[in-house]
């Protein structure tokens, strides 16, 4: 994974705060506040050049995208298959103008900054939007043996940032404005065609992390995206740039070993859809109806930890059919291992298009998903207890698997 990192200013003391590219919690140690920092509608950041006398400095954009890639397949015997990757990429985004990659280990280690007004140097406009790459990359996966019809495709993003990147010209050669190398020997001409009055600003707000019942200050472990008021004792999440209520939920597993996942369980109003219930086999699965006045409430469960794209399609497929056949007690698992959380509520919505046609008993109208509406009623995190068995967890009541392997972030940890 590409890992940078930002410096931003404290909103209360102004003292320099360091945080991940992507973090959107920060934490001064000065004055010991916390800010939830929220873009609108993302950051757009820059590299600081290395000071020349004489230079003029121009700043080219790059998008830095970080998600999952899905590619719905209808094969020649009308089944179908799922192709995914995840994708964590640094794309140029501008057009024709090709440059040699900058974003080397040494500019790695750079801090970067939020953009704002009084830079000096010229910014070069983005050519490129975000739906353009979403959708480049969305058409990118393949697969070896496949063959059919494409009936769906979309890159979920899960993080997005724009980043300016500053150059320079010496002798119609384009330059890297932070090591002096050649990024470009023939671009210089094409590059300044595309220079324009364009000042972007980052435009974000800073709220402070207050409990919105009482004022007092909010608390969360391991920077999970899960906030706690003591004082109310009561737990929120971040749900479109809005503190919500979550509720917690535990149900009990047994054998040795066991490690708790967490899950947001979302409670969704799904409309054109009915719920079917297999008493038989203690699952359920739902089925489109042509009448899209009818709706079901019912809760789906999408992992709240990071993993392979396609195992986690397949976690939250396996745990919301079945979720409703064992009991759940409120509050954390008492006294057992967990799985931290690092997906937040808004990256978790974003599968349910797809985990709702999984979940669907006529799959071959993908397609009228878009006339579905579906609607977050309520936000609870179910903790579902595994057993470690070698090389994978496997969930004590369906017996369905996750291999260690599918974790993408390495510092996701049982704690």
């Amino acid at each position: 994974m590409i890992h940078l990192t930002a410096e931003f200013l404290c909103p209360r003391c102004n003292s320099i705060v360091s945080l991940g590219e992507f973090d959107r919690l920060l934490e001064c140690v000065q004055c010991r506040s916390r800010t939830l920092i929220l873009p609108d509608p993302f950051f757009q950041y820059y590299l600081p050049p290395v000071a020349a006398a004489g230079r003029e400095n121009i700043y080219i954009p790059f998008w830095h995208l970080r998600g999952s890639v899905y590619k719905v397949i209808q094969n020649s015997d009308r089944t179908f298959s799922i192709q995914t990757q995840y994708l964590d990429s640094i794309q140029s985004a501008i057009r024709s103008v090709r440059f040699f990659d900058p974003f080397g280990k040494d500019t790695l280690k750079k801090p970067l900054k939020p953009v704002k007004p009084g830079i000096q140097g010229s910014f070069v406009c983005p050519e490129i939007s975000v739906p353009d790459v979403r959708s480049e990359h969305s058409q990118s996966v393949t697969g070896s043996g496949v063959s059919g019809r494409i009936v769906y495709h979309d890159l979920i993003t899960e993080a997005v940032s724009l980043i300016y990147f500053p150059v320079y010209v010496k002798n119609e050669t384009i330059h890297n404005g932070i090591s002096d190398r050649i990024l470009s020997e023939d671009a210089a001409i094409g590059l300044r065609e595309k220079l324009e009055k364009h000042t972007p600003v980052s435009e974000w707000k800073a709220q402070p992390l207050h409990c919105p019942q009482c004022g007092r200050d909010l608390r969360n472990t391991n920077r999970a995206p899960l906030f706690h008021c003591e004082h109310c004792e009561i737990h929120l999440v971040l749900y479109r740039d809005t503190l919500t209520r979550c509720t917690l939920e535990w149900s009990s597993g047994w054998g040795g070993g066991l490690v708790f996942m967490p899950f947001w369980q979302l409670i969704l109003e799904l409309r054109g859809i009915e719920e079917i219930i297999h008493t038989n086999r203690n699952s359920r699965s739902l089925r489109w109806t042509d009448d899209l006045e009818t709706s079901v409430t019912t809760a789906l469960n999408v992992p709240a930890f990071r993993v392979h794209p396609a195992v986690f399609l397949q976690s939250a497929e396996a745990i919301s059919k079945c979720s409703g056949c064992w009991n759940s007690e409120p509050g954390m698992p008492p006294a057992a291992r967990c799985l931290p959380a690092d997906i937040s509520v808004n990256e978790a919505v974003k599968i349910l298009p797809l985990l709702v046609w999984r979940l669907a008993s006529m799959p071959e109208i993908f397609n009228s998903i878009r006339d579905r509406s579906i609607h977050v009623r309520e936000i609870r995190m179910a903790y579902i207890p595994f057993r470690k068995q070698k090389k994978k967890w496997i969930q004590t009541h369906s017996n369905f698997e996750i291999p260690m392997s599918a974790l993408i972030n390495p510092c996701n940890s049982v704690h």
